[in-house]
């Protein structure tokens, strides 16, 4: 029997999370917004417990408005100092596999392809989310393979650099 794909449960989570985050702003805590939402949306007191904001919805919300959405990061040659900053980082070392092995530039790319047309799984390992990215088309990544501490990892050591990449693109077109 194949392994359930926990991708299939990231837009119920993503929708989940936007509510507690909804409610928490209009005051109270996490902890009072879970018992109130999360009953509401077929989850047990049991599963109370266990639900976490940082989830894989989260993770892969984050990485895709990091890379996907600023379609600038295309304008950017592969010589550009975030990728050389990045290959010096060695973000690749986050994963713990790439396929075929590759650098940042490349990496980034790839991933962006892969959040862009959902090509990517889920599933758990040892008690966390494990992700395992690919692509169909050129730029071919046969797999990467990270699991859920390594990826907020990965999030946090490219996240500003590539905003600030972003950023800069706007200031000098002048907008």
């Amino acid at each position: 029997m194949p392994e359930y794909d926990l991708r299939l449960d990231v837009p119920f989570r993503a929708f989940v999370n936007a509510n507690l985050i909804w409610l928490v702003q209009q005051g109270g805590t996490l902890w009072e917004a879970k018992k109130h939402f999360l009953p509401q949306v077929g989850l047990s007191d049991e599963q109370i417990y266990g639900y976490h904001l940082y989830d894989p919805a989260m993770a892969l919300s984050l990485l895709y408005c990091m890379i996907v959405v600023p379609r600038e990061l295309l304008n950017l040659p592969e010589n550009h100092q975030l990728y050389r900053d990045f290959d010096a980082q060695n973000i690749s070392g986050y994963f713990s596999a790439i396929e075929p092995p590759m650098g940042s530039y490349l990496l980034i790319r790839c991933l962006r392809n892969s959040l862009a047309h959902a090509l990517f799984s889920i599933s758990e390992e040892h008690g966390q989310a494990c992700y395992e990215f690919h692509t169909d088309q050129k730029p071919i990544l046969k797999r990467a393979v990270i699991g859920h501490g390594a990826l907020i990892g990965l999030i946090n050591a490219v996240g500003k650099p590539l905003a600030n990449a972003v950023l800069a693109q706007k200031g000098a077109s002048g907008a």
